[in-house]
């Protein structure tokens, strides 16, 4: 759950950012570890990761954006830096932009 700019509680889902484990390689490491008879302590395999196990796993520097509102709120380090209207997608071209968690793909000046 995550607690909006706008102070409404939501479930976020989808996006290419959170703890993702490698279901296929954990059963071939647990398959190894089992006919080996070891007993073993790991750490899971993951295919995508956070920046934390807490609750809160996106940290506190990040960009939140309101489709509907179509508005942003960027926070660093847990102080809001800037926000601003934004335009987003365009769902009657088939355009939409996908709601989710993201990790930053790349930025310009």
């Amino acid at each position: 759950m995550f607690v909006t700019s706008v102070a409404a509680t939501v479930k976020v889902s989808g996006g290419d950012y959170g703890w993702l484990v490698d279901c296929i390689g954990e059963v071939k490491d647990l398959i190894v570890a089992i006919k080996g008879g070891q007993i073993i302590t790991k750490v899971p395999r993951y295919t995508q990761t956070a920046a934390s196990h807490n609750v809160n796993d996106i940290g506190n520097t990040y960009v939140e954006i309101n489709i509907t509102k179509q508005h942003l709120w960027f926070y660093k380090n847990g102080s809001l830096i800037v926000d601003g209207d934004v335009v987003t997608g365009n769902v009657s071209i088939n355009d939409g932009t996908p709601t989710g968690v993201y990790k930053l793909k790349y930025k310009e000046k």
